[in-house]
């Protein structure tokens, strides 16, 4: 994109206005022009710095600027005693031409909002009011007035469109006299027939009604006219009918109207005439019949132009504002309707039927249809197929490119509409049109958003500040709100243009009388408070009108979901707030999410934890799917959502949605067991490890079993990780099923990137340690990473790994077995790499950089080396003073301590210490030995005079380091268990056993699940046991 043409447009339009700014005529030729651009009239609308220097003298006659069409003979203005008058001078036909063409400047037809201000350029509205006083009401033909109405029709439904209705005040009073002239001319006219009175009356009710201008009296006079004379309807064109449809019709002219849409479907049209009238009907019309009909009108007219064209027609010969007028009517109808709807469907069809007819006349759109039916392709792109001649992978891929090639012309309003657009499909991947990023040739549509939101900002802080001032004061309220969001979120929000805007802004907002209970900006209003810094002045300003949560309440659902996409960006305060009106609105059956909608609000629910709005998404989704006569679709389904379920922190409470849900699993998995493939097995296995009531060996022996039949060729690393982490959760040691998996995660990892690869070999690693396998193919594969020789993993480059990545898989490697000379020099190294990147130029620690959890694992990584290092080790070269006297130290010591004094305040503490003094070890304590916390030293003289010599330690194994289920390879069956209850020790309690136990410790390890489930007296009696004292004294 080249970014220094950005409003380009507004130069142009300067120039051109600037050379004929003492020549009215030229200027007039000028206005219109310009008006027949949507960009040059955006700019004529909204840049009051372009008439700067524009005089007129109105001393001298006016030149002779009439056109063609005006000097044809019309039938003027019939006022109640005035006479026709046929032919119309020279004099009024200057004036006319000047009078058209002020009715194109919004400045000239309405008042000022703050008169006392200055504004660049001649003052129009006196220049108007001199005009239409010059202009004799006895010489204004019926169709001049029309035409002006006409020109006022355009200029308000713009204004509309572009939401700069804020920027002009009510109409002027010599527009209202001649309004109100030319109603009472319409009202009283015997010359024109009824059908041109009809036309031109539905038009300038329109406007009057945009103007809230009393109307009673036209409205009736039309409404009289359709009952005194039906067919009438039959003779109209399609902007009449267009009025016709906004009106509140009487019942048998509603239904009268709908038989002439109706019959309009059954003869032929047009390509023109159908587009601009499904975009009418798709608007107005709640008769889905007619809605449907219209879309398959389309197959007619394409049937129709290969007949008449051949089979290769033209497709030039159809105008762009035909394919916008029928791309906004889709739209349209997507808005409307739900996806499910089968009319969303046929216009989607209909989206792909018509790409064709786009392709072909993509370069002819001018920037806002072209951004529109960019958006509209976006958005549904996952839905169509249609079939692309001029290269690339789809649609998108050619709409991309067009944008990118005609940016240059872009005002700053269509780069804001663009973002909003590519804000909609950021995870796309399209064609690179980045320059500056040229190794990719498809990239992710979110980084061309950013790229490009980027180069307009740094465009906009190389202008000066008269061009930038231009640029931020062409936008509307909203098109403000929306650029600032944008700019917030690529980090480009910065102190020059941020002061630009949020006084733009503040100007805007004095401006909007902002007191009603539900006023339409409340959305944008609070878009922008929710992106501002928490102390920005104009953030306070916007709380001050409105709290948060009274707008909140008065928003749609969709503005609160459009606004949840935004959270990662806003306030914290605000975003809570949104969260719980939505759980307000989904609890009060006010808000049914779809499928897909559900999804999304629990991903950002579970982003700020908060459990009460995904229950509430679960309560509203989970009865649909139970009642679903596929019972196994249905079963999957449940599956899906148990993700988010899941993720949800353990409640106390039995009854929650999420708990709910675990139940509905669990009762249905022995029937479903065989149709799910690895995905949802794994699912299935997380709700069991969630499960506080068990689970059955009937239904585990049928998991594992058709775990070891499932096809796993195409399976994603991230599945098989994430698979051998739960069955290492559950303490599930399958020896084949894992030897299987291991084998799909060495085959997923020559296809991967090297980073996700990172990732899932920590996982693996970590979890097969935990279940104490160990297999050669992976042992090797740990050594090659150590010694940096070649490794099977796409794209693997140790040293471009983070930091914090690189200590988590050497730590997972030492924690899996593989502790070597490769490991220690790894170690060195990132310990070398730690101290230097947390201490700055004057040598001192910055604890701000500070990982707990990786100087943790560092510490872990150095007690592996000193207890099952290789022979001959020289442990000073392992030893640092940052290692043991700063931060790895202190954050391991500090855990353990914290374990320590957990302990002390539990139950089990008072247990075991009133069971050991029954015993006659009064001396007994925890303890945070030489490297871990131990829950019971008994090394006192008092302990050794019972126990005899030797160090002895009592360590408490928690339920989750015990063997649940163990399948050796040698077992016959398939799925036998072979785990004792009790006797196998595995996780992090078998690691320090056995470290302690290297360190000449003897250790008695006691089964916290055995010990919960025993009395008092039994536990004295296991303590005993496991001691050897033979004799307690009670």
């Amino acid at each position: 994109m080249p970014p220094a043409k950005v409003g380009a447009t507004i130069h142009k339009v300067r120039d051109l206005i600037f050379k004929n700014r003492n020549d009215i005529k030229n200027f007039c030729k000028i206005i219109n022009r310009c008006s027949l651009n949507q960009s040059q009239r955006y700019v004529l609308y909204t840049v009051d710095s372009i008439y700067d220097g524009v005089h007129f003298d109105f001393a001298p006659s006016l030149e002779h600027t009439q056109t063609n069409s005006d000097v044809t003979a019309e039938v003027p203005i019939a006022q109640a005693d005035t006479t026709l008058v046929n032919a119309p001078r020279t004099s009024d036909i200057d004036s006319k031409t000047i009078i058209r063409t002020l009715f194109k400047i919004p400045r000239a037809v309405y008042t000022p909002k703050f008169p006392d201000a200055v504004r660049p350029g001649p003052d129009f509205c006196a220049l108007l009011d001199k005009e239409l006083e010059k202009w004799d009401p006895a010489n204004r033909s019926l169709q001049d007035v029309a035409k002006i109405v006409s020109d006022m029709h355009e200029m308000v439904e713009f204004i509309s469109e572009h939401s700069i209705d804020v920027l002009v005040g009510p109409l002027r009073p010599s527009a209202l006299r001649l309004l109100e002239s030319y109603k009472h001319a319409l009202l009283h006219d015997t010359r024109h027939s009824k059908v041109k009175i009809l036309m031109l009356a539905t038009e300038l009710l329109h406007v009057l009604k945009i103007h809230s201008i009393d109307s009673e009296d036209l409205q009736a006079f039309i409404l009289n006219m359709l009952t005194a004379s039906p067919t009438m309807l039959k003779q109209c064109n399609v902007s009449t009918l267009e009025h016709l449809s906004r009106m509140k019709l009487p019942e048998s002219i509603r239904s009268n109207f709908e038989n002439v849409m109706q019959s309009h479907t059954t003869k032929y049209m047009s390509m023109n005439d159908w587009a601009a009238m499904f975009a009418m009907v798709s608007r107005t019309s709640d008769n889905r019949a007619i809605i449907d009909c219209f879309i398959h009108g389309y197959k007619i007219l394409a049937r129709n132009m290969r007949r008449d064209l051949g089979d290769e027609p033209d497709l030039k010969t159809v105008s762009t504002i035909t394919l916008r007028n029928a791309v906004g009517a889709i739209s349209t109808l997507h808005k409307r309707l739900r996806p499910s709807d089968p009319l969303y469907k046929n216009a989607t069809r209909l989206l792909e039927s018509l790409w064709p007819l786009v392709e072909s006349r993509r370069s002819r759109f001018n920037p806002v249809d072209l951004i529109n039916i960019t958006g509209c392709y976006i958005r549904h792109h996952g839905e169509i197929n249609p079939q692309v001649h001029n290269g690339g992978r789809n649609c998108l891929d050619i709409l991309i490119q067009e944008i990118h090639r005609r940016s240059g012309d872009f005002l700053l309003r269509d780069w804001v509409s663009l973002f909003e657009v590519l804000d909609t499909a950021r995870d796309v991947m399209v064609v690179n049109v980045l320059r500056s990023n040229p190794g990719n040739y498809y990239i992710k549509m979110a980084t061309i958003q950013r790229a490009w939101i980027e180069d307009v900002a740094t465009m906009l802080q190389q202008q000066p500040l008269e061009q930038l001032a231009d640029n931020i004061y062409s936008l509307s309220f909203p098109q403000c709100a929306t650029f600032c969001k944008h700019l917030v979120a690529a980090g480009c929000y910065t102190d020059a243009l941020s002061a630009t805007i949020e006084r733009r802004c503040l100007a805007l907002i004095t401006d909007l009388k902002y007191h009603t209970s539900r006023h339409v900006l409340d959305f944008h209003f609070l878009q922008l408070q929710m992106v501002l810094p928490p102390h920005n002045p104009l953030r306070s300003v916007l709380q001050s009108n409105k709290s948060t949560r009274d707008m909140l309440s008065h928003l749609s659902s969709d503005s609160l979901l459009r606004l949840l996409d935004m959270s990662p960006i806003c306030n914290l305060a605000d975003t809570l707030l949104l969260l719980q009106q939505l759980t307000s609105r989904i609890e009060a059956n006010a808000l049914k999410p779809s499928a897909q909608t559900a999804v999304t609000i629990m991903n950002h629910a579970l982003r700020y934890k908060d459990a009460n709005l995904v229950n509430a998404v679960l309560a509203v989704s989970i009865p649909p799917i139970l009642q679903l006569e596929e019972t196994q679709k249905g079963f999957c389904k449940l599956l899906d959502l148990s993700k988010y379920a899941l993720r949800l922190p353990k409640s106390g409470s039995d009854i929650t949605p999420a708990t709910a849900l675990n139940d509905f699993i669990l009762e249905r998995a022995i029937a479903n067991v065989p149709h799910l493939g690895l995905t949802h097995l794994d699912l299935l296995l997380q709700n069991l490890y969630r499960s506080t009531g068990g689970y059955s060996p009937e239904l585990m022996e049928a998991i594992l079993s058709h775990a070891l039949e499932i096809d796993l060729l195409g399976i994603s690393l991230s599945q098989v990780s994430s698979m051998i982490s739960t069955l290492s959760k559950l303490g599930i040691r399958h020896d084949l099923l894992l030897d299987r998996l291991e084998q799909a995660l060495l085959m997923s990892l020559i296809e991967d990137d090297g980073n996700r690869a990172a990732d899932c070999l920590i996982s693996v690693g970590t979890s097969l340690a935990h279940l104490g396998v160990r297999s050669q193919k992976l042992n090797e594969l740990y050594e090659n990473i150590l010694d940096g020789s070649p490794v099977a993993i796409s794209n693997w480059d140790y040293d471009s790994l983070s930091l914090s990545v690189r200590i988590g898989l050497v730590h997972a490697i030492s924690v899996y077995g593989v502790v070597n000379d490769s490991l220690e020099k790894r170690f060195i190294q990132l310990v070398q790499q730690s101290e230097s990147t947390i201490k700055n130029g004057n040598n001192s620690v910055s604890f701000a950089k500070v990982d707990p959890e990786t100087y943790r694992k560092l510490y872990d990584i150095y007690i592996s080396l000193l207890v099952t290092g290789p022979p001959g080790m020289d442990t000073n070269a392992i030893q640092s003073e940052f290692l043991l006297e700063h931060l790895p130290c202190y954050h391991w010591f500090r855990q353990q301590e914290g374990f320590l004094a957990d302990f002390k305040q539990s139950p089990r503490y008072s247990q075991l210490k009133g069971a050991l003094r029954q015993l006659g070890l009064d001396n007994a304590e925890p303890r945070v030995t030489e490297a871990y916390f131990v829950h019971m030293v008994l090394d006192s003289p008092d302990c050794e005079a019972v126990l005899g010599a030797g160090n002895k330690i009592v360590y408490f194994v928690p339920p989750e380091d015990e063997l649940v289920w163990w399948t050796p390879r040698s077992e016959e069956s398939q799925v036998a268990n072979k785990a004792e209850p009790h006797q196998h020790i595995i996780g992090q309690s078998n690691r320090v056993i056995d470290h302690l136990q290297r360190s000449g410790w003897v250790v008695v390890p006691v089964f916290l699940r055995l010990w919960d489930s025993l009395e008092s007296d039994a536990r004295l009696e296991l303590v005993a046991n496991l001691l050897r004292i033979k004799s307690v004294q009670l």
